[in-house]
C-alpha cells in the first residue's frame, strides 16, 4: 500500500466531542450522532431537495456545529466561518494565522517570514513535480534524452537553490499534514456563548458568537506526518485539545493551559465521560485522565488506532481494525481505575475511519471500504454484517436522524437506513464529495462538502 493511501485515516476520524454541560455542541452535535426525532430528509441529490447551498473558500473536512440558528465551520488553512442556518448567508469570517497568536511587536516580521517559506515551499514542490515528470519520460528512453537530462540537472540546481533559502526559514513553516488531511479537519465546539475552533498547525481560538475574538494560542505542533485531525472538546469547564502525545486542558476563559499530560494520540478526538460526579477524558491512546487535575487514572484501556470511543450509560464502546469491545465504567472516581471488559468481538477486519453509532442496544460500525456490522450491545454478538455501495473511502461517522440511519462515503454518497436488527435500506442519495460528518435539525441535514456548504431539505414525495 502506497504511503498516500496508507495515510487516508487522516481524515474523518473525527471524533466524540462530549456534552460537559447542556449547552455544548460540536462533533456529531452533543457527541452521540444521534438528532432530533423530525422527520428528516429521505431523498435528495446534487440539484434536487437542497435548501440552500453556500460556496466555501476553501476545503475542509471538520463538521458543521449549529448554535442559535447560526451554522459555524472551518476552512483551511485557518479559517473559521459563521453562516446563517435560514438562508446559508456569510455572517462573518475570521483567519487564525500563527502569527497573530505572538505578542503584537512580532506579528508582522513572523508574518512575513512564514509567508516567505510558503512561496519557497509552493515553488519546491512544483520542482518537484516537474523532475518526476521528467523522470518519467526519460524511463522511456526517448531520443530526446540528453536534452531531458539537461534539463533535469537545471531544475535539480534550482530546487537546491531553494532548499538552502528554505532551510532558516523551517521554523516559520506549518507542520507537515497530508493532502487529504490538510489543517482543518478539527470540528468547532461551542458552549453557547463562545465558539472554539482548533487548527492543524497547533492554534487554538475562542471567539463570541458574533466573530469578536476573546483569544488566540499556539498550543504545539502536530508530530505526525501526516498531520493532526482530532478536535477539540468541552469538559469539566476546560477546553481539551490532545495534540502529538500531550492532551492539554485549557482554561475557557483565556486559553492558558490548566494542565497537560503526556498521552499517546492516533487520528480520532479524545472523549468525555462521567465516573460517578466526577468528569474524565478517555483519549485516543486508550488512557483514562481525571479532567479535574490530568491525572492518568488508567493507561491503555482500549486500542484506537482510527476511530473514537463512545459511551452510553455506564458503558464505553470502541471499535477498531482488530477488536471492538464493551468496558463498564467504574462507579466512583479514584486515584486508580480498571475498566472491566464486558465483552470482546473480532469485526471484519479493515481500518474503522467513522466512529460508531449507538441506537436502542445496537451498535453500528463500518469499516473504510463500507461494510456495516451490527452489533449487539449487551452480548458483544454480531446481528448482521452488509456491504453498502457508497464507493470511495468512508470517513464520516454514521449518525442518526428522524429515527433513521444516515450513512456516506467521500463519493459523496448517502444511504439511509432504518435501524433494526435486519437491514432495511430506505434510499440512496449523491451530492458532492464530502469528508464531513453531516448534522441535523428540525427536519434539515447539513453537509458539509468539500466545496459548499449545504442544506437538505429532502425531494417532499
Amino acid at each position: 500500500m502506497s504511503r498516500e493511501i496508507d495515510a487516508m485515516w487522516t481524515v474523518l476520524i473525527l471524533a466524540v466531542a462530549v456534552t460537559a454541560h447542556g449547552d455544548v455542541t460540536g462533533w456529531r452535535g452533543n457527541g452521540s450522532g444521534q438528532f432530533d426525532d423530525t422527520p428528516a430528509p429521505l431523498t435528495w441529490s446534487a440539484s434536487e431537495g437542497i435548501a440552500w447551498k453556500t460556496a466555501m473558500p476553501e476545503w475542509a473536512n471538520g463538521c458543521p456545529i449549529l448554535v442559535a440558528g447560526r451554522l459555524y465551520v472551518t476552512a483551511e488553512p485557518d479559517r473559521l466561518l459563521c453562516l446563517s442556518a435560514t438562508d446559508g448567508s456569510v455572517i462573518w469570517e475570521q483567519a487564525n494565522p500563527r502569527s497573530e497568536a505572538l505578542p503584537a511587536g512580532e506579528r508582522a516580521a513572523y508574518a512575513a517570514k512564514s509567508a516567505a517559506y510558503e512561496k519557497l515551499a509552493a515553488k519546491r514542490n512544483e520542482l518537484k513535480g516537474k523532475l518526476r515528470g521528467i523522470g518519467k519520460q526519460l524511463s522511456d528512453k526517448p531520443a530526446n534524452a540528453a536534452e531531458l537530462k539537461a534539463e533535469k540537472a537545471r531544475l535539480k540546481a534550482e530546487k537546491e537553490a531553494i532548499d538552502q533559502k528554505s532551510a532558516p526559514l523551517q521554523e516559520f513553516a506549518r507542520p507537515r499534514t497530508h493532502g487529504v488531511n490538510g489543517y482543518a479537519t478539527p470540528t468547532p465546539v461551542s458552549d453557547g456563548t463562545y465558539v472554539y475552533g482548533q487548527f492543524g498547525d497547533g492554534i487554538v481560538a475562542c471567539y463570541t458568537l458574533t466573530g469578536q475574538r476573546k483569544w488566540i494560542r499556539y498550543v504545539a505542533p502536530s508530530k505526525h506526518g501526516w498531520g493532526h485531525s482530532a478536535s477539540p472538546i468541552l469538559v469539566a469547564d476546560k477546553l481539551i485539545v490532545h495534540i502529538a502525545d500531550t492532551v492539554h486542558a485549557l482554561r475557557v476563559a483565556d486559553g492558558q493551559t490548566v494542565w497537560s499530560t503526556q498521552s499517546g494520540s492516533k487520528w480520532g478526538t479524545p472523549m468525555g465521560f462521567r465516573v460517578g460526579d466526577q468528569w474524565a477524558v478517555l483519549t485516543t491512546g486508550g488512557d483514562v485522565l481525571r479532567a479535574s487535575d490530568g491525572r492518568v487514572v488508567a493507561r491503555e484501556i482500549a486500542s484506537l488506532p482510527w476511530s473514537s470511543p463512545i459511551a452510553e450509560g455506564n458503558t464505553l464502546y470502541v471499535v477498531d481494525e482488530r477488536e471492538a469491545k464493551a468496558l463498564r465504567i467504574p462507579d466512583a472516581m479514584a486515584d486508580e481505575l480498571t475498566f472491566e471488559a464486558l465483552w470482546s468481538m473480532k469485526p471484519e477486519r479493515n481500518r474503522y475511519y467513522a466512529t460508531p453509532l449507538f441506537i436502542d442496544g445496537l451498535l453500528y460500525a463500518i469499516h473504510r471500504s463500507g461494510t456495516l456490522t451490527v452489533i449487539d450491545a449487551t452480548s458483544g454478538d454480531a446481528v448482521y454484517t452488509r456491504k453498502l455501495p457508497l464507493g470511495g473511502t468512508v470517513y464520516p461517522s454514521p449518525f442518526l436522524a428522524g429515527g433513521n440511519i444516515y450513512v456516506s462515503s467521500d463519493t459523496g454518497k448517502t444511504i439511509v437506513i432504518k435501524p433494526g436488527r435486519t437491514y432495511e435500506e430506505l434510499a440512496s442519495n449523491s451530492l458532492e464529495g464530502f469528508r464531513s460528518t453531516p448534522i441535523a435539525d428540525a427536519g434539515r441535514v447539513y453537509v458539509r462538502g468539500l466545496e459548499h456548504l449545504y442544506c437538505i431539505k429532502g425531494v417532499q414525495p
